[in-house]
Parts: structure tokens; C-alpha cells; sequence
């Protein structure tokens, strides 16, 4: 069972309003992929995406940071939905950064890489408050990531740190992508409660943006 009335952590306003703020200026990245352009990514395939320059987005995989996070989120569950579903979702989900790279692989997205992490919980976010059930292109998931990575870069200097906030933001993501599973076999309880409980955190902002090859706008 997935957690049902836990509220996510959500994105700070401050990074949802950078976001809105760079849609209205052209964006410096071409995200756009020719051949992929026009098509989510076919199960089982691994298109290789194009990247922006680097930067030290990296994400480790420290044991200790990731039982600290597992605590952490855990805690959370237990004390909105009981031990049982805490348990039943902590043997589901494993380890986390496995978990979301086999979620995300499909997109060029890596779970060792901040700015990755970031674009499939903002595309998730989206599409949990949004309730919008379509997978999204690979060209728009680009998108997304073009307008992220940037404003990311160095916001968390801290290696530890960046794992931490990056595999909580795993969890919430598998909890969304469980939630739109669940939605598409007829029990959209789940994603109804994620987007009530955007809603209250974020307001309409998701809402207010349409996803698109230049991102979110």
C-alpha cells in the first residue's frame, strides 16, 4: 500500500517562482531532441539525452545519509498512516535511488545527477496538481530540465546535504508516479489527496503553467 494522507515535501515557492519567472525569457539550452522530439520514451529504451555543461550536481550514495532520509521519511509514514503501510512501502520502494533510476531511465533521467532528480519531481508535481494523466515527451521532460539545472547549480554546496534533499524528493516522487499508477487503474484517491495537498502548499501556481518543449511556461 502507498502512503495515502501523508503531505508531501513540497518545492520551496521561491524555486516554483524562479521557474515561472524563467518561462517568460528564451531559454539558453535547446532541449530539443530530433528524432524523440515527437514521442514519450517506448518501455524498455534508454535515449541517450542531451545535457547542458556540467556542474557539481552530483549525488552520492552514502549508506549513512541514505538510512538517515529512510528514518526520516519513514517517520513521517508511521505517524500519518501507521506502521503496517510504513512497512509495506519501505519493502516496496528498497532502495530509493534504484527505485527512481528505474522509474526515470526511460527519460535520460539518472538518479546521481540533482538536476535529474529535481526534473521528474517537478514534472511529477505538475501532473499530480494538474491531474493530467498523460506521460510527458521526451522533448518536454528536456524542456524541464533546461530551466532547472541552472538555478540549481550550487544552491547546495554540501555533498551530504544534496543527497539528503535529493533522495526525500525520490521518495515524493515515487509516491506520485504510485499515484498516477493507481489513478490509471480506476483509484484515483491517491492523486486527488497529492493534489489537494499542492494546492494548499503552492497554491494554483502549477496549475497556471503549461508543460512544453521549452519547459514549463
Amino acid at each position: 500500500a502507498v502512503p495515502a494522507t501523508m503531505t508531501p515535501i513540497y518545492l520551496s515557492n521561491n524555486i516554483v517562482g524562479n521557474m515561472i519567472g524563467a518561462s517568460r525569457r528564451p531559454s539558453s539550452e535547446s532541449a530539443d531532441a530530433s528524432d524523440d522530439k515527437d514521442s514519450s520514451p517506448a518501455r524498455g529504451s534508454y535515449p541517450a539525452a542531451p545535457r547542458p555543461s556540467p556542474a557539481d550536481l552530483s549525488v552520492g550514495h552514502s549508506r549513512d545519509v541514505s538510512a538517515e532520509v529512510r528514518q526520516t521519511f519513514l517517520a513521517g509514514v508511521v505517524r500519518n498512516n501507521g506502521q503496517a503501510i510504513a512497512d509495506d512501502f519501505d519493502r516496496q520502494i528498497g532502495d530509493v535511488q534504484s527505485t527512481f533510476a528505474r522509474a526515470v531511465a526511460g527519460y535520460g533521467l539518472r538518479a546521481n545527477d540533482f538536476s535529474d532528480v529535481m526534473t521528474a519531481y517537478m514534472l511529477m508535481m505538475w501532473m499530480a496538481a494538474n491531474q493530467h494523466m498523460a506521460l510527458p515527451r521526451i522533448a518536454q521532460v528536456n524542456g524541464v530540465r533546461a530551466q532547472l539545472r541552472p538555478r540549481l547549480a550550487g544552491k547546495i554546496a554540501d555533498a551530504r546535504q544534496r543527497q539528503h534533499v535529493a533522495e526525500m524528493m525520490m521518495y515524493q516522487a515515487c509516491i506520485l508516479i504510485a499515484a498516477r499508477e493507481q489513478a490509471e487503474q480506476g483509484r484515483p484517491q491517491l492523486l486527488r489527496a497529492a493534489a489537494s495537498a499542492i494546492e494548499r502548499s503552492q497554491g494554483d501556481q502549477l496549475r497556471r503553467l503549461a508543460l512544453t518543449d521549452q519547459g514549463l511556461q
